[in-house]
C-alpha cells in the first residue's frame, strides 16, 4: 500500500530454458527516528533463455514506494535461464552470487507529490 514496504518474501527463480527479474528501489525510511536504508522489490518478470522479458510486455515495473520512503538508487536483477543460483531471495541471497547479474545501481530522487500543509 501507499507508504508501506511490502514485506512479502520476493524470489527469482531460474531453469534451463527460463529466469527472472526484478527492480530493486533503495530508499531511505525514518524507523524510530532514524534515518534507515530500506529496499523495496518490484514485480517480478520472466525472462527467456535469451535474457529477453516475456511475462511482463510493459518491461521491469518500479514498486510502489508511497511518500514515507525517499527513493535514492534503483538496481536491476537477474537471475538468467542456466544460472547456477536456482533461486535467489531479496534479503538472504548474496547480490554477488553464481550467475547474478546486477546492474549499477541508477540514482534518482523524487520529492513529495503533495503540497506542504505546514512549516
Amino acid at each position: 500500500g501507499d507508504g508501506t514496504i511490502d514485506t512479502s518474501v520476493r524470489t527469482l527463480v531460474a531453469s534451463a530454458t527460463a529466469g527472472q527479474a526484478a527492480i530493486v528501489v533503495h530508499g531511505l525510511l525514518n524507523i524510530s527516528g532514524t534515518e534507515t536504508l530500506v529496499q523495496v522489490v518490484g514485480a517480478v518478470v520472466d525472462l527467456d533463455v535469451n535474457g529477453n522479458i516475456v511475462s511482463n510486455k510493459a518491461g521491469l515495473t518500479f514498486p510502489n514506494i508511497g511518500d514515507s520512503i525517499v527513493p535514492v538508487a534503483y538496481t536491476v536483477v537477474k537471475n538468467p535461464a542456466g544460472s547456477s543460483t536456482a533461486t535467489f531471495t531479496f534479503g538472504t541471497s548474496n547480490w554477488n552470487a553464481t550467475s547474478i547479474v546486477t546492474s549499477n545501481a541508477g540514482d534518482l530522487a523524487a520529492l513529495p507529490r503533495r503540497p506542504l500543509t505546514a512549516a
